[in-house]
This record gives C-alpha cells, sequence and structure tokens, in this order.
C-alpha cells in the first residue's frame, strides 16, 4: 500500500472504468425512455475501453494451507474455506443448498450438532462465494479455546455425512424453501433490486429473472448436492485460519487428526 502512487491509481481507473465495464441499472418508478435519454447525455463522454484483464486462478493448490495467528483472546475464531465452483457453473445452485444445510440457518447441520447438542461454540454460519473464475464455501466458527479440538472433529463429522450419504428429501425440500423465500425477501429492496440486474449483466450479459433461479434451486436433488459436496469437501482444496490462545503445531496435529 504504501508503494502505491496517485499514477497507479489513475490507471488503475483508466483501464477498469470505462464504457465496455459500465453497467447503469435503475429500479423505482422511472420510465426507461428517460432513464437512456439522461444518462446518454451525461456518459457521451466516457472512453469506450477495453474489458479488463486479470490472472484466473489455474488451481494451483498452496503448500501452506493453514494460518495461525496466536492472541491472547479469551476466544478463538475459526475460519475453513473450501474451492468451490465458478458462477458459470450450473451446479452453483447445488452448492447454495448444500451451504444452507450445513450451516446457514438455525435448523442448519452445524448449527444444531455444535452449538445446540454439544455446545461447543457460541456462534457457527457457512456461506459461499462463486466468482468468475472460482467459488469458496466458508465456515465460521467462534467458540472458547478448549473445544477447539472437539470442534474440528465435528466438523469434520459433518462434512463427511454430506459425502457418504445425500440429505434427506425433507432437508432438501426445506432448504429450497429457505433459499427462494430469502431471495424474495431481499428483491423487495430497491438497492438489492438494482444490484441483482446490474450483475445479472456483468456476468451473464441479461437479467435473469427470479423465478428462472427460483426454478433452477427446485431442480436441485439430494444427489446433486452430495456431489458437490464430495468435490468441495476434498481436504486437498481446504484453507484454514485461526485467531486464538492456540499454537500452530497445535493447530497441525488437531486438523491432521480430526481428517479435515
Amino acid at each position: 500500500i504504501g508503494r502505491i502512487r496517485r499514477r497507479d491509481l489513475t490507471n488503475y481507473i483508466d483501464r477498469n472504468y470505462n464504457g465496455c465495464t459500465t453497467v447503469i441499472t435503475v429500479a423505482g418508478r422511472c420510465r426507461h425512455e428517460d432513464v437512456v435519454s439522461k444518462f446518454r447525455s451525461a456518459m457521451e463522454d466516457l472512453p469506450s475501453g477495453n474489458p479488463p484483464e486479470f490472472e484466473r486462478w489455474n488451481g494451483t493448490k498452496l503448500q501452506n494451507r493453514m494460518a495461525v495467528a496466536k492472541e491472547g483472546t479469551e476466544q478463538t475464531h475459526l475460519a475453513l474455506g473450501y474451492h468451490a465452483i465458478n458462477r458459470n457453473d450450473d451446479r452453483r445452485h447445488a452448492l447454495k443448498l448444500l451451504s444452507v444445510i450445513l450451516g446457514e440457518n438455525m435448523s442448519s447441520r452445524l448449527f444444531q450438532q455444535l452449538r445446540e447438542r454439544y455446545a461447543y461454540c457460541y456462534s457457527v454460519h457457512s456461506g459461499t462465494l462463486v466468482l468468475e473464475d472460482s467459488g469458496l464455501m466458508s465456515i465460521c466458527v467462534g467458540l472458547e479455546p478448549g473445544k477447539l479440538k472437539s470442534a474440528l472433529r465435528a466438523i469434520r463429522h459433518e462434512l463427511e455425512r454430506f459425502c457418504t450419504e445425500p440429505p434427506s428429501e425433507k432437508e432438501l425440500r426445506q432448504a429450497q424453501e429457505y433459499t427462494i423465500g430469502q431471495n424474495e425477501l431481499s428483491l423487495e429492496s430497491t438497492t438489492n433490486q438494482i444490484m441483482w440486474m446490474g450483475e445479472s449483466i456483468i456476468a451473464y450479459e441479461y437479467v435473469i429473472h427470479p423465478e428462472e433461479v427460483q426454478a433452477k434451486v427446485k431442480e436441485v436433488t439430494p444427489e446433486a448436492v452430495q456431489a458437490v459436496a464430495c468435490l468441495c469437501f476434498d481436504p486437498a482444496r481446504m484453507g484454514l485460519a485461526v485467531v486464538g490462545p492456540v499454537g500452530e503445531g497445535e493447530m497441525h496435529r488437531w486438523v491432521a487428526e480430526s481428517g479435515l
């Protein structure tokens, strides 16, 4: 950061912010013709430019897949990440449902097992991120230091369950209903509406109708969720970070013993 100069910033803006990369979306009480007219004059001086290039992830796996920050804190914070699929992969809907069943709400497996049944943690949740060239399945946990080893084993057990048997029809149906409901609630916000449209155009070159996504979510089968789990939860795809009163040697040993 200290080496960045003003010219570096202006060059970055010139390369990445131009007519070729700019998408304008509007939601609310307006007419399409009026919006086009106003923005045409306002943006006419914007250079057309070219799409920026970026270095795509090539599948290279890091040799060191663990980062430990030993701190004298009362609590320990753990983050697990698994390389997943990109946003152009049709399996992304199965990935989302996998995350919902795993740890996105209070009915999820991680919440019920780690927090409710065993009281290993006070906070646990999972999430997904799909990008142009790669994706991420993440698990974040907040817990007491003395329960970290047990929590690692419990997490691994839940991941193995997905790989050895598909979720039940009831479990999948509840995840589908939750996902669709969250999507509908989110799109009641005009801010989320314009973000939805803008990201759709940038990623897929057309505005995806919410009902199209809902239909895809409903088509996901238990076996599709299991297949994505088997792909993602490969130990070679995992990266781990932890902050708390724990040493790097301990973490390496506990992770190896847990099978993560």
